[in-house]
């Protein structure tokens, strides 16, 4: 059993059980620097006897070398505890000091893989008012006056027209009667009844009233206002209720409130200066609107930011470009140089801020909620369609942004909201916590009521015609099938190495489901970029191998080139210990990088070395696809697809362009081509179907959107969409029917996506 061989390898090894990422490569590979060597009974494989029992113990070497033994690459178990073992302590290492306070309820993997669920936290009394901070005592006292005073407003509106409400009143526009402060008539003919009631809330929270002593004006309470958060379905017109709360302060001078910030994602930023000009242009005293991502050039965004202080209106940018400004962020010396300008327009000159898609300010630590809490003007509007997308602590971030200190800080927050909310809903909730669940979610609605407005889209279905879903429960082809099981196979006992690991065996997972010729494409692309990239590892050239390395395997047969090529990511070290050890060594590098030999390799096993990745019926979902574009086409219907992968996007715009260049498909060579699309449909990009990714511009994207959207065009009849550049502030009102064609992990990005199409416009 025992092998005087020197392997010497350039390795991490596991200390303590603390370093994980590189257990299997260190041990399988052989972490050894010299020394004995350990060979298994049932293949070829040898393992460093210093490393096996420094990791498993002296018990683990002798018994190894007492009995027969299954190696860890037949015998993965003991690999499994080990990195579970590993993960818990680091776990334990990195846990939070303030941890007690929060619910560890997320579902985690254990060390075969299953999962379970973490312990709820430890019930703790809720504070009393006497144990607050200051501030927050300060900002509940504070919401609790203005509450008294808008009720008393409230009624004063009803008695002028006793038993209505924004459901039937005849509303004449004015938000103040005196001095009279009222929409523009231009846009309140265009306001439906939430979005009176929203203009409404948006001024009760960042004005609340007007009065005046003389020549002076008197804004509410508080001259430094405050803020809230839109919470309207998407499709519910929350752009322009925006609009026509920032017109209205625009046009009435002694309000002296004419500098608005929007801060909105970067596909977002074209749509806003769009929608300020079809709203307001053809009034009688438009707002300017001045977007900086329309510009790459810092000198002419500085000029856009002097004239948007000298004429008042909107300046537009995206949240990136806002912290990059404001910061300093990787912005080089010559462009630093503006940096104290540019803060001073983006801090301190703005007189309201509306922060679109609110919910990206989910994190109190990220960069960007740090630096738009630096802004001075404290009256800010959040517009979100999914306020509460994960947790309740990325909701109490983004409600801190607009009303600082009204729950507290994070400790008093979690103990007296988040945790007893998410002990009632825990699985082992007790009757106590359900009840005091309930309590805490009602007295935190109850405190928000005047800070937060939600609306769902029933108010849409009484304007829309129904929406109606569907789910197709698709069953694999066998060749998706032989896929998916033979990477279970081979990469099963990584997964318990990190979080990374499963999320990136799921988007493999993801190809396969949707057509595996994605794989190949995958493959492709990384090859292609790897071609211009210049690595500083000085292990990927093969002159610099040790001569302990080289002497391991014969060179490479000339057969093995391609081979070799695919491989370009892997350092030669891991390649040529692949063709020692086999394929078993090879399964230990990230599965990742070695994607076409597994791929490959499968299809060689089934005999397929012809394998033509080009066949629709490969993929099940292809084929449903395909199926339902042709009857779109038969009834004259506009589709979107939305994606989360680009890749699956390139898979679906090849079959495509397949069937207009070759109007069909082989099913096999010696048969005629089979049309793809009834109708010898064809399919030219930027006529026929348009498609929108992260690279597609600003000016392109608008461009696309408009020609889809002409009802009068019937060859625009399919767009491609990724979820996440195109899943939000989109308006496909053009088409009538939507196909997810991967569902994402967080449901909200689906949501969204189906709501670029069922909103206000859609006939």
């Amino acid at each position: 059993m025992w092998f005087n061989a020197r392997l010497a390898t350039n390795s991490t090894t596991v200390a303590d059980g603390l370093k994980t990422k590189k257990v299997i490569t260190s041990i399988v590979a052989g972490a050894g620097e010299g020394g004995d060597l350990l060979g298994c009974d049932e293949c070829v494989e040898s393992f460093c006897k210093k490393c096996i029992k420094r990791n498993f113990g002296r018990a683990e070497t002798q018994m190894i070398e007492a009995a027969k033994w299954k190696c860890f690459c037949c015998d993965p178990k003991p690999l499994r505890k080990l990195l579970d073992t590993a993960r818990k302590v680091m776990d334990a290492r990195n846990e939070d000091e303030a941890g007690s306070d929060k619910e560890n309820i997320d579902e985690e993997e254990d060390g075969d893989g299953k999962k379970k669920k973490k312990e709820k936290a430890k019930s703790r009394k809720i504070m009393g008012d006497e144990k607050l901070s200051e501030e927050t005592k300060a900002a509940e006292k504070a919401e609790k006056e203005r509450k008294i005073r808008l009720e008393k407003i409230r009624e004063q509106r009803q008695s002028s027209k006793p038993g209505q409400t924004f459901e039937t009143i005849d509303w004449n526009g004015i938000l103040n009667k005196k001095p009279e402060v009222k929409v523009d008539e231009g846009l309140k003919v265009h306001l439906k009844t939430h979005q009176i009631d929203g203009i409404q809330f948006m001024w009760d929270c960042v004005i609340e009233s007007v009065t005046q002593k003389g020549n002076e004006f008197i804004l509410g309470s508080n001259q430094k206002g405050h803020g809230c958060i839109l919470a309207h379905c998407m499709g519910l017109g929350k752009t322009l209720q925006s609009i026509g709360i920032m017109h209205t302060l625009y046009t009435h001078e002694f309000l002296n409130l004419r500098h608005f910030l929007v801060l909105a994602p970067l596909n977002v930023c074209e749509n806003w200066a769009i929608e300020v000009d079809k709203w307001t242009g053809s009034l009688q005293r438009p707002l300017g609107c001045w977007n900086l991502q329309s510009s790459t050039d810092y000198h002419e965004r500085l000029d856009m930011c002097k004239e948007w202080e000298a004429e008042g209106g909107v300046l537009v940018l995206g949240y990136s470009l806002f912290r990059m400004l404001s910061t300093g962020a990787n912005m080089n010396r010559k462009v630093k140089r503006l940096l104290p300008k540019f803060k001073e327009f983006l801090l301190n000159k703005s007189s309201l801020i509306v922060a679109d898609e609110g919910h990206q300010l989910k994190n109190s630590e990220s960069a960007i909620s740090k630096a738009t809490k630096q802004i001075k003007t404290m009256r800010r509007i959040v517009l979100t369609g999914t306020p509460m997308q994960n947790n309740l602590d990325e909701y109490h971030c983004m409600l801190d942004f607009v009303r600082p200190n009204l729950l507290g800080t994070n400790k008093e927050f979690r103990n007296r909201f988040a945790n007893p909310i998410r002990n009632g809903e825990h699985i082992d909730a007790t009757d106590f916590d359900v009840n005091l669940m309930k309590k805490r979610a009602f007295i935190l609605a109850k405190s928000l009521d005047g800070v937060v407005q939600r609306k769902d889209y029933s108010y849409m279905c009484k304007h829309l015609p129904p929406k109606h879903e569907y789910v197709l429960s698709l069953q694999l082809t066998e060749t998706q099938i032989k896929l998916y099981e033979y990477y279970l196979k081979v990469y099963n006992f990584y997964w318990p190495v990190s979080g990374r690991g499963l999320f990136g065996d799921f988007q493999t997972f993801l190809l396969i489901n949707n057509h595996p010729r994605a794989l190949l494409q995958q493959t492709e692309q990384r090859e292609v970029r790897e071609e211009h990239e210049e690595s500083e590892d000085e292990d990927f050239n093969a002159e610099n191998l040790d001569d302990d390395d080289k002497e391991v395997v014969e060179t490479p047969d000339p057969k093995d080139e391609d081979e070799l090529r695919a491989l370009s990511s892997l350092k030669i070290r891991q390649y040529i210990l692949s063709k020692a050890g086999g394929l078993h060594h090879m399964n230990h590098a990230d599965p990742r990088d070695t994607m076409r030999v597994w791929y490959e390799q499968v299809m060689n096993e089934s005999n397929e070395n012809t394998f033509d990745w080009d066949r629709a019926e490969i993929s099940i979902k292809i084929n449903a696809l395909i199926e339902i574009i042709n009857i779109c086409h038969h009834l004259g219907d506009k589709l979107i697809v939305f994606s989360q992968s680009v890749i699956s996007l390139d898979t679906i715009e090849g079959f495509l362009h397949d069937s207009t260049v070759t109007k069909g498909y082989n099913s096999d060579d010696d048969e005629p081509k089979v049309p793809m699309f009834v109708g010898n449909q064809k399919w030219y990009k930027n006529i026929d179907y348009f498609r929108i990714d992260g690279s597609v511009t600003a000016s392109k994207r608008t461009a696309f959107i408009e020609s889809f959207n002409d009802l009068e065009d019937p060859r625009a009849r399919l767009f491609l969409v990724s979820t996440k550049a195109g899943g939000i502030g989109t308006n496909l009102v053009g088409a009538n029917r939507v196909i997810i064609f991967d569902s994402s992990w967080n449901p909200a990005h689906d949501v969204q996506s189906l709501f670029r199409v069922y909103r206000f416009g859609q006939n």
